[in-house]
């Protein structure tokens, strides 16, 4: 938080010396609209925000309207006001499609973000379908073991598993750990994830003995690089609990 703080301040004093009509107070504006959104203040970081798009709208400057209505969006995302965030990104998307020629990572972004919203709508296939739009354009731009491809296979495996598509879920889960672990740090949250994302399906597929020995490298990682309230290291001792709990239930005479 003593960073946000800092940060806060630079751009506070920043805006404070310029004149309203500067060119650079709409680069303050966003500034604190990005550190209040890092801090969870939602209500704080959209009025900045706003602020920020109507200047950059009459500048036209039309990637910098986009990245905010990114921020925005992710803004409402947070909030689990699906609806507005879906209208935001969908709003970037328009800008990037219209204004950007060509295959860019700035629409794949957009077309994963919307695919993020439908997933959390349980809207499986619409999110599938986005994810896989953002799968495409990645995989002609990036090396074939970009560690940001890795995200987006287990976002595309997460899909498949809430469909029941359990062989998908876990060739997509497979891809997604071999490049992460050839390009990731060896201790990295995001090769948990994956690790969680399969013991999830192990447990499902009835396979408690995988399912906790994936949670458990979860686990291990997660306690290396996150503080203990963090809700990663929260909600996989919550899944190790409860595989446990079933493995000793099924020893029971």
């Amino acid at each position: 938080m003593g960073k946000l703080d800092d940060a806060e301040k630079y751009y506070r004093i920043g805006l404070s010396q310029l004149v309203f009509t500067h060119i650079n107070t709409v680069y303050y504006y966003h500034g604190l609209g990005i550190v209040q959104k890092e801090k969870g203040d939602y209500a704080a970081s959209f009025q900045w925000l706003q602020k920020s798009l109507e200047l950059y709208k009459n500048m036209g400057n039309h990637s910098s309207v986009a990245i905010v209505y990114n921020n925005i969006a992710t803004l409402h995302f947070n909030k689990s006001d699906y609806k507005q965030a879906l209208d935001s990104y969908n709003m970037a998307l328009e800008i990037y499609r219209t204004q950007i020629n060509g295959d860019r990572q700035d629409i794949a972004m957009c077309y994963n973000n919307v695919g993020a919203v439908y997933y959390e709508q349980k809207k499986y296939l619409e999110a599938l379908e986005y994810y896989q739009k953002a799968l495409t354009i990645l995989e002609k731009i990036l090396p074939v073991d970009h560690p940001q491809l890795g995200g987006y296979y287990n976002n595309i495996g997460d899909v498949h598993l809430n469909l029941g598509h359990d062989v998908y879920a876990f060739e997509y889960y497979r891809l997604a750990l071999t490049i992460k672990e050839k390009t990731l740090p060896a201790k990295h949250p995001s090769t948990a994830t994956t690790h969680q994302s399969i013991g999830l399906a192990h447990e499902y597929g009835g396979d408690l003995t995988q399912a906790l020995k994936h949670f458990e490298i979860a686990a291990a990682i997660y306690s290396d690089c996150l503080p203990a309230e963090h809700v990663s290291v929260v909600e996989i001792k919550k899944h190790i609990l409860r595989v446990t709990t079933a493995i000793g239930e099924k020893k029971s005479p």
